[in-house]
């Protein structure tokens, strides 16, 4: 997914029946996808399965040939239906509602579901004064509230926890005694920007983003590490948020042959 993305905003050509056909050997005959040929099929490899058709131009009538539906609620029905899910959400709970969701309307299919016990129970999650249990509890609270249109109960208290993440005045890390994450900067801004909020002294981050590209071009998640799609798709989006694009050596990032050379479900 992430390096099709990443393809189609660097204009890098592919053959899309290849990647399809690619996609098609990893569904499997429940009719869900696996990220491996022979590994279990799961709500997240069907959503970067699906999330990657349609960035391939495959229709929601073509897709439903594909019977992923019947899968996907399958196998969210003991989740989404369990009043005891709404006792207590966990954020693996709140990560597979979300996709579900995500996904049944790319295939554009209606779900019924108890609505206000899962808005309540989303709600309920924020302590009292605005922080969360945890960085990425927030960040799954807030992509899913958006999908109905709903924010936190607290939502400058949402953002004032988000920023306790920035490390230094640069990027963000979910353990605040880490080096910083392209990936938890990606979700700690495009989750702030999400409820209104705003992120100071940018500069700084594009630095910190910049400093994680690797020699061959893609970019690492934190220092020290291997490039990944992942990271590289991370950070183009943080510099497209910041306006910045200029800023990446564009060159160096097209000729990457560690980019070019992933395999694309497997890192989704």
């Amino acid at each position: 997914y992430y390096g099709v993305l990443l393809s189609d905003y660097l204009k890098i050509s592919y053959d899309i029946y290849d990647i399809i056909f690619y996609i098609q050997k990893h569904q499997k005959s429940d009719y869900g996808f696996s990220n491996q040929i022979k590994q279990k099929t799961t709500i997240n490899a069907t959503f970067f399965a699906v999330q990657t058709l349609k960035q391939l131009s495959v229709g929601s009538e073509d897709l439903n040939n594909w019977q992923i539906f019947q899968y996907l609620n399958k196998s969210i029905s003991e989740i989404l239906y369990n009043p005891s899910t709404y006792v207590n959400l966990t954020t693996q709970d709140i990560y597979s509602i979300y996709r579900f969701f995500v996904t049944s309307s790319i295939l554009n299919e209606t779900v019924l579901f108890p609505y206000n016990s899962l808005l309540t129970a989303l709600k309920q999650i924020q302590f009292i004064n605005g922080t969360f249990p945890s960085f990425y509890y927030a960040i799954e609270v807030v992509y899913l509230l958006s999908l109905f249109e709903q924010l936190p109960a607290d939502v400058q208290g949402t953002i004032r926890y988000l920023k306790s993440f920035r490390f230094n005045d640069t990027g963000f890390t979910k353990d605040t005694s880490d080096i910083i994450s392209i990936k938890d900067t990606y979700y700690a801004i495009s989750t702030i920007y999400t409820l209104g909020g705003e992120v100071e002294n940018k500069n700084k981050i594009v630095d910190a983003i910049l400093d994680l590209q690797a020699p061959e071009g893609g970019f690492m998640d934190k220092k020290g590490q291997n490039p990944t799609l992942e990271s590289s798709y991370f950070a183009y989006q943080i510099l497209l948020l910041f306006n910045s694009i200029k800023s990446l050596d564009q060159l160096a990032f097209l000729e990457s042959t560690g980019f070019l050379s992933f395999n694309f479900l497997i890192l989704t």
